[in-house]
């Protein structure tokens, strides 16, 4: 009996890659017998093997776009509102998280510092004089 090929080809991480680019999900591809488990593509990935990382992370990248897309036919949509809106603030939440810069709020983007890090705050002081008593003066 044959199991999950481990072994990497180009074929299969062609074919992975083509599939990410579609915008299916790793977990779903790897439902196949067909194809590797998960882990050991993601372990491809951590690895570079072969230069896999780049194709992997490029394929990723590619089936945002294309969730984007589909995000836009479901608001387009007339099925079932409550499904819809469901599946369209899921997909709207998953893309402002992995490309907050591409999908994210212009809020959340105005609120981080340069490149994305965290913010600088400058805090004021006044000194004021005060007198005897506690209270201030003029």
């Amino acid at each position: 009996m044959v199991g999950r090929p481990t072994d990497y080809t180009q074929d299969i991480a062609n074919d992975i890659c083509s599939k990410l680019a579609e915008g299916q999900s790793l977990r779903a591809i790897c439902r196949s017998e067909a194809m590797p488990h998960e882990s050991t593509v993601r372990h491809w990935a951590v690895e570079d093997r072969e230069g896999f990382f780049t194709q992997y992370t490029r394929s990723r990248d590619i089936g945002l776009d294309c969730m984007a897309d589909e995000v836009q036919e479901i608001a387009d949509g007339d099925g079932d509102v409550a499904r819809d809106r469901l599946r369209f603030d899921s997909r709207r939440w998953y893309l402002s998280k992995m490309a907050p810069k591409r999908y994210g709020d212009k809020l959340t983007q105005e609120l981080t510092g340069l490149d994305g890090g965290p913010l600088e705050t400058i805090t004021r002081i006044e000194l004021v004089a005060v007198g005897p008593d506690g209270d201030p003066t003029d």
